[in-house]
């Protein structure tokens, strides 16, 4: 399966997501957006036609607009492509959960939902990932922890910080790597630190 994700570039969450789909899927392309400039990434796509080659797209922890959401709606042979997953309050009314392509949650059983919590779900419910990997299970409930505060209001757990601090020390691509090669690895067992 061919698979196209647009996910946020600012932390962890966003990140998340682009790590989940690599581990998901065969054939992964990816574009990192700014809260601002989601409509422009997606277009890019749209207008030279090659977003129709894809088998899925995705789009995480951002949300769709105006007018571009009622032109995929619209579009018969991309809508039923199209997946956006979202944990924004914004985002949470009937104006954008009207169309099915459109998920927004904000809290589930496990608490507050990030949009990688949301995208493994998702995954986890296709048959996708396996849900028995703790390590996988530990990496998206640390992300989780961030992205909601909990692991600062609730948790004190000092590894979800860490997990950011990994992050803004080697940037968006050198944490996807890392993450990608540390899961696919099936010794690890659970999520641990290494030296580096």
């Amino acid at each position: 399966m061919k698979v196209l994700i647009f996910t946020h570039k600012n932390d962890i969450d966003g990140m998340g997501n682009a790590i989940l789909a690599n581990l998901a899927f065969d054939e992964v392309n990816f574009e990192l957006c700014g809260t601002f400039n989601l409509t422009e990434n997606i277009l890019k796509y749209y207008d030279n036609g090659s977003i129709y080659n894809y088998d899925k797209v995705f789009v995480t922890d951002l949300c769709i607009e105006e007018p571009l959401l009622s032109r995929i709606a619209n579009d018969e042979h991309l809508r039923d492509k199209f997946l956006d997953i979202d944990h924004h309050k914004t985002y949470a009314n009937e104006f954008y959960t009207k169309h099915n392509f459109i998920k927004v949650v904000l809290s589930n059983e496990h608490g507050l939902t990030c949009g990688t919590s949301l995208f493994y779900e998702y995954l986890i419910h296709e048959g996708l990932i396996d849900k028995n990997n703790l390590a996988i299970q530990e990496f998206v409930e640390l992300t989780r922890q961030h992205d909601t505060y909990e692991w600062k209001n609730i948790y004190h757990n000092e590894k979800s910080r860490e997990l950011s601090i990994l992050f803004d020390a080697v940037g968006c691509y050198g944490y996807i790597n890392m993450m990608i090669n540390k899961l696919r690895d099936k010794n690890n067992l659970t999520f641990e630190f290494d030296d580096i």
